[in-house]
Order: structure tokens, then sequence, then C-alpha cells
């Protein structure tokens, strides 16, 4: 019945209008066909569209639905695969470290072996080359020099090793190579280590003390060291920078081990680059103390 929002116009029809179930019905008070009319009308003239709409909304729903669910199903994927992969990276990862720890170990093994393989070699320095020189000689020579007594028998094999090459001083000017060291291995260490043991007495003498035949004497002075592998020289080296740095009382070598010792100290083993950053820690924590930069 269209009994709401009634009204009346002077002399026109009585008429209502009404809305019920979502519907506006228009009717005139006594015209009920024409209510259902004009209500059938409004529904088809609304809902018709709206029906196109959400059809269409819904499919849209299922698509984006179904892309979500796609997607979904390939981030799954990409998370198992990535979890697999770093399962498999921690793995190779502790393999590569165990790889490389082994071969450490096998290098210093070896290193060990070519030094130790030199325990009984001294080498002599800063002596000049002669044409159809016997080393043998002058490696008895030098330890007349040294007040030390061996003969050709003592000595196993000497020979001249391979050049240097030239090298540039502190203000950058090349300077010649230094006559090649000669290489002597003897037969008992015990001699090895008197020659060596004596070679401070080569402080005040040269080339010219040595009793070989010089055309021009070469006021070269002579130095023996023990020989070390390419590894230990260079470790070497970098402790003499090191010593010349903070001033230290001297660096050394024994049976091809290292030593640094500061004055009044006790001497202190170096047998690798990280030896000598603990020392260099050390010796700025001693001469700098905290609180006192």
């Amino acid at each position: 019945m269209c009994n709401l929002n009634s009204s009346e116009g002077t002399g026109r029809a009585r008429s209502a209008v009404a809305v019920q179930d979502g519907c506006v019905l228009i009717c005139s008070i006594d015209g009920f066909s024409y209510l259902y009319s004009v209500n059938f009308c409004v529904r088809e003239t609304i809902s018709e569209p709206l029906e196109k709409r959400l059809d269409s909304f819904e499919a849209s729903l299922r698509f984006m639905s179904d892309k979500y669910e796609d997607m979904q199903r390939k981030l799954n994927q990409l998370e198992e695969q990535n979890r697999q992969l770093n399962f498999e990276n921690k793995s190779l990862k502790f393999h590569v470290d165990t790889l490389t720890q082994n071969v450490r170990e096998l290098e210093s093994e070896i290193e060990e072996q070519q030094q130790y393989s030199r325990r009984d070699c001294l080498e002599f320095k800063n002596i000049p080359e002669l044409e159809d020189e016997s080393t043998n000689e002058i490696v008895v020579n030098v330890a007349e020099l040294l007040g030390v007594n061996i003969s050709h028998d003592d000595i196993s094999i000497s020979h001249r090793l391979p050049p240097s090459k030239p090298w540039k001083d502190e203000l950058g000017n090349t300077q010649p190579p230094p006559p090649p060291p000669i290489i002597a291995k003897f037969v008992r260490r015990d001699v090895k280590d008197d020659v060596f043991q004596a070679r401070f007495a080569l402080k005040r003498k040269t080339t010219c003390d040595l009793v070989v035949d010089y055309v021009e004497c070469e006021h070269n002075p002579i130095y023996i060291s023990e020989s070390l592998t390419v590894i230990r020289k260079k470790l070497f080296r970098s402790c003499l920078k090191f010593k010349k740095e903070f001033k230290l009382h001297v660096v050394s070598t024994s049976n091809g081990r290292i030593y640094i010792k500061e004055e009044r100290k006790r001497r202190v083993y170096i047998d690798s680059e990280a030896d000598l950053a603990k020392l260099r820690k050390q010796i700025s924590t001693r001469s700098f103390p905290p609180g006192n930069k």
C-alpha cells in the first residue's frame, strides 16, 4: 500500500511516494495497477546495470585471487629454494674453510721442511765475484778471518746464488745490486754453528782482508747470515723495518727462527706477520698507556 509520504495538491489527484525493499514506489492512492507497473520498471532499471557491474567485479576478484594464489605458490617455491641454497652455501663454506685450513697447515709444514733442509747452510754476502773463483776457498778464507779453522772437507757444497735486481734508496735513486751471495752447506752442523756464532768478528773486516787475488780491492763489509726460505726472508725484512721504527735492540736468527730483542728484555720469537702486529700493539701500549695519548 502506498500510504507513506502522501501529499495532496489543490485541484490535483492525491499521490504517494514510498521506499520499500530497496525500491522506489510511486503511485496514486487509488491506482494499484499503476503502483505495480512503476515498481517493476524501477527495479529493472536499477538492478540490471548493477548486476552487470557486480558480475564484472566478481570476475575481477576471481582473477586477482587466482593471481595471488599463483604468486603465493611461486613465493613458497622460491623460499624453499632459498632455504636449500642457504643450507648448501653453509655446507660449502664449511668445506672451503676446512680446505683452506688444511692448505695453510700443509704450506706451513712444507715451509718448515724447506727451512729444515737449510739448517746446515750459511750465506756469505757482499763479496765481489771473480772469474773462475772457488767459492769453497772464499768460505775457508772468511772463516779464517773469524778465527775459525775449517777445511774444504768441512764444506759439502757451495756456490753463488742468482744475482738480485737493482734497488732504489730512500731518495729514489737506483742503486746497482750487490754481488750475488755465496751459499755454503757444511758437512756438520757444529761447524756451521761455530762460523755463524763468530760472525761478529767481521765488524772491522772487509773483502780486502781476504786472501783472494782481487785486481782492485773493494772495501766491502762482509755479512754472514743463516739461509732462510723466501717466506722467512720476507718476514725478516719486515722485522728489520719494525726494529728501525721502534728503535729496538736487535733482530737475529737462530736455526732459522727469527727473534726481536728490546734492550734489557728477553728476545721475542716472531713466526708470522701476526706476531709482529701483536708485538707492535704491546710496545705501543707501553709507550702510550690508555689515557696518556
